[in-house]
């Protein structure tokens, strides 16, 4: 009995601190959270809290909790777990996760000059209104996350899964994405601008009403039985591509080129070429030759 009200007391007095350091006023030039800290239900909601120039969340678990609203110029995540945890209302330089768990959140009206996620679990965050100038995804795996109404500028995902998640109205406007897959979930009315998009595989993805255009470049990418319909490709170049049983209704390809690209199982005839030259173009296995009206 002794033991167990020892424990309810550390507890309590872990959460009362939790809840007072965050509803208090920060001012010094750097804050470091050390030592597995632990913050539960705390939330950030006046511009004050968090005014040092830079905040670090090391090897800290947060529960339940908010940042409002800051005016911190780079706030970063190291080897922590945030679970119900929301991002609002941020304009700053930085924000980093590096190997941080993120389960169920929201990350919402955030302008950031650099955003860094790096050997990081993303899982079941709605993202709306999210605008980077350098977002960088590496080695990290996102799960059932929503992305909508962002643009995001130089972009770097690199060894990247994503899976079951949705992306609709995202702008992506220069930068690469090499070696990932998504599968499942849903990318629709999205824009690919001046992307080199290599070694990455869609499966079964709704990838409805998209467009890739200005440059972009595709190498060795499949899509797997995805729904490519009303999809445009418009100056944009693809090499070892693959489009396996996908729906290709309203797909159409503009001032494009092909090369090495395979269509299997795919309906020819819903899919419209202009201006675009096709080299090395197979379907199920033998060289493609449009029909002449």
């Amino acid at each position: 009995m002794r033991y167990f009200l020892i424990l309810v007391l550390l507890f309590t007095c872990a959460n009362s601190f939790g809840k007072n350091f965050f509803n208090s006023t920060i001012s010094d030039e750097s804050l470091k959270l050390e030592e597995s800290s632990f913050f539960s239900r705390a939330t950030v909601k006046d511009s004050l809290i968090f005014s040092s120039e830079k905040i670090d969340f090391l090897n800290t678990y947060l529960l339940d909790s908010s940042v409002i609203n800051s005016t911190s110029k780079d706030i970063g995540f190291t080897a922590s777990s945030l679970t119900f945890f929301q991002l609002q209302d941020i304009r700053n330089k930085r924000i980093s996760l590096r190997n941080t768990y993120w389960n169920y959140g929201k990350l919402l009206n955030v302008d950031v000059e650099n955003l860094l996620i790096e050997l990081s679990h993303i899982k079941a965050i709605y993202i709306k209104n999210l605008n980077s100038s350098l977002f960088s995804l590496l080695r990290s795996t996102i799960y059932l996350t929503e992305f909508r109404n962002s643009k995001l500028l130089e972009i770097n995902f690199q060894n990247i899964k994503i899976n079951k998640s949705t992306f609709i109205d995202v702008s992506l406007v220069s930068g690469k994405m090499y070696k990932g897959s998504m599968s499942g979930g849903k990318w629709n009315i999205s824009h690919f601008e001046n992307i080199k998009l290599s070694h990455f595989k869609f499966n079964n993805v709704e990838f409805k009403g998209n467009e890739i255009s200005n440059n972009s470049h595709l190498v060795h990418v499949h899509f797997n039985g995805s729904d490519l319909e009303s999809t445009q490709f418009k100056n944009t170049k693809l090499e070892n591509v693959i489009f396996n049983k996908v729906n290709s209704l309203g797909l159409t390809f503009t001032d494009c080129e092909l090369r090495n690209v395979n269509f299997v199982g795919v309906k020819m005839g819903l899919i419209e070429f202009e201006n675009t030259n096709l080299y090395k173009v197979f379907v199920d296995g033998k060289p493609y030759k449009p029909s002449v009206n």
